[in-house]
């Protein structure tokens, strides 16, 4: 999934930035095989400085999977952390992560954080503090 955040008012001190919100799930967007599912907001407009908290849930068939799930929001920008061992390294920065060894984005800091339990099918995520610099696509 994507986000792209735009500034609306970049001189203003309470300019605005739009988030948009991209789905890639079994390799394409929102695909439509079946037992995948990704639900959230299309695009997300806040205010610079506030913090936005972003609903997000998933199905994939269990069944044809084990092990660990670790799921990932990455920034689309070409630079920064990429998921480890597993990602394009050109994908964009990893913002959040439920896999505790992944490096985050130095940009992201602390500011993202996945809210939701990715075992219950949740990916939900908030952003504190929005900034400028984090305005662009996210994926899930």
């Amino acid at each position: 999934m994507s986000f792209t955040w735009e500034v609306k008012n970049p001189a203003s001190s309470m300019a605005t930035v739009t988030l948009l919100i991209l789905a890639f799930l079994c390799k394409g967007l929102r695909s439509q095989k079946p037992g995948y599912d990704l639900n959230t907001l299309k695009a997300v407009t806040m205010q610079r400085g506030l913090c936005v908290h972003i609903p997000c849930n998933f199905t994939y068939p269990t069944s044809q999977y084990s092990g660990e799930l670790y799921i990932y929001w990455i920034k689309d920008d070409s630079a920064g952390s990429s998921i480890h061992n597993i990602w394009h390294p050109n994908a964009g920065s990893v913002v959040a992560s439920s896999y505790k060894g992944q490096s985050i984005a130095s940009f992201a800091g602390n500011r993202f954080q996945l809210t939701g339990n990715p075992s219950e099918g949740d990916c939900s995520f908030s952003i504190n503090d929005v900034k400028f610099e984090d305005e662009g696509q996210y994926y899930f």
